[in-house]
């Protein structure tokens, strides 16, 4: 739970940011605000008082995930304590752009089953802990699967959990047979209270130990064809190639096998995506990315940008006849002009850490903020607002 000078400080945040904006809303904005407000009022009118459902055991660190949909760890398990420049080089996640499912289930009424997952096994149903929204399983064993139509041949699943003790392999994550419970690989995060067991059906199998898997932490899958990596906040704790699946079936789902050790198990923000890193030349044509993450409302990177930023950095140090605009585009959450404002604030933040963090000749880049102004996806879902929140490279 927040301490009361956290709280106090984040309302004070707050309190700033609408004087610095205030003066910059025009009547369009007033309008909008006013709009969504009120389909607000009438969307917890036509819910109702919502049943009184039982908070999940424990309590959890941390806050919300910010504009990426992606929750850092506890600072003293790779999470805000760190910088962009400290994050490791093994650190190579790059979350896919398409976004297929986008989930805090805020979508659903307490108590319910989520519309997004389909059960295989098991009692799961949302719930709520100081405001947030998770998925629980409140039973002793329970596995479900995201509804999608195929796997791609790439893609990338992220989610966080909250364990208060881990004393076991309580979520294992990974692709399932199609049509079936079972396996064609899985990683067990918590096997021995902090290990992160990998195993296929091919006999591939590792296993990594980490100082602590207690508390709040951030789950990263990378697939592409029959390899896959898994990282844990920001370390790669399984790196697996390639998997022989012989005369097996591709997988069919991507899942979650929850096991009761201790406290109900619950998982929240989870972003399942098309896509992942790219080895082709990244700006033959505007190399758009939503790796590159900020505190929610803030320019302020997040330390798991690391990856794309080096990438980035790596191709320009390659390139260096190559110089790039850097736009900023928001969804449409806040008012349109405070949007604009962000969207320029976040690219000017992208090039000062390329120049400063990765040694990128600042004369070498650009910046420009679009706001919510240039919109590629509808900003009526989380998947689509996720989808528009993004940084874009072009060359100049």
């Amino acid at each position: 739970m927040m301490s009361s000078r956290v709280i106090a400080g984040l309302l004070a945040l707050s309190l700033a940011g609408w004087a610095a904006d205030s003066s910059a809303i025009g009547p369009k904005d007033l309008k909008k605000s006013a709009e969504k407000k009120a389909k607000e009022e009438a969307d917890k009118a036509a819910k109702g008082t919502p049943a009184e459902t039982a908070a999940p055991a424990g309590n959890a660190a941390g806050e919300a995930a910010g504009d990426a949909g992606a929750a850092t760890g506890a600072a003293g398990a790779g999470g805000d304590g760190g910088k962009v420049s400290q994050v490791s080089t093994k650190f190579d996640f790059v979350p896919g752009g398409e976004v297929i499912v986008m989930d805090d289930f805020t979508r659903d009424e307490l108590g319910e089953f989520p519309a997004r997952w389909k059960a295989l096994r098991g009692n799961f149903d949302v719930s709520e802990l100081d405001g947030e929204r998770w998925l629980r399983m409140n039973g002793t064993d329970g596995t479900i699967v995201l509804k999608t139509n195929a796997l791609p041949e790439k893609w990338t699943l992220e989610f966080d959990f909250y364990q208060k003790e881990m004393t076991g392999p309580v979520y294992t994550v990974g692709a399932f047979y199609p049509d079936s419970d079972s396996w064609l690989w899985s990683c067990a995060i918590g096997s021995g209270g902090n290990q992160v067991y990998f195993a296929a059906v091919d006999g591939v199998a590792s296993t990594a130990t980490v100082p602590t898997l207690s508390g709040r932490h951030h789950v990263s899958v990378m697939a592409q064809g029959t390899g896959v990596k898994v990282y844990v906040d920001r370390e790669r704790m399984a790196n697996i190639a390639e998997m022989d699946y012989k005369d097996k079936p591709k997988p069919g789902a991507v899942g979650f096998r929850l096991w009761r050790y201790g406290d109900d198990p619950m998982i929240t923000n989870v972003r399942f995506a098309k896509g992942g890193k790219e080895k082709v030349d990244m700006m033959a044509t505007p190399f758009v990315t939503h790796g590159i993450v900020f505190d929610s409302g803030s320019d302020k990177l997040k330390p798991e940008s690391a990856s794309v930023l080096r990438q980035v950095a790596n191709y320009l140090k390659e390139n260096a006849e190559v110089k790039v605009t850097i736009t900023g585009h928001t969804d449409d959450v806040g008012e349109t002009a405070a949007n604009q404002t962000l969207s320029e604030k976040r690219a000017a933040a992208v090039a000062a850490s390329l120049s400063t963090d990765f040694g990128i000749d600042a004369t070498r880049m650009s910046t420009a903020g679009k706001g919510e102004s240039v919109a590629i996806a509808k900003n009526d879902s989380p998947e689509g607002r996720a989808t528009n929140r993004r940084v874009e490279f072009a060359k100049s």
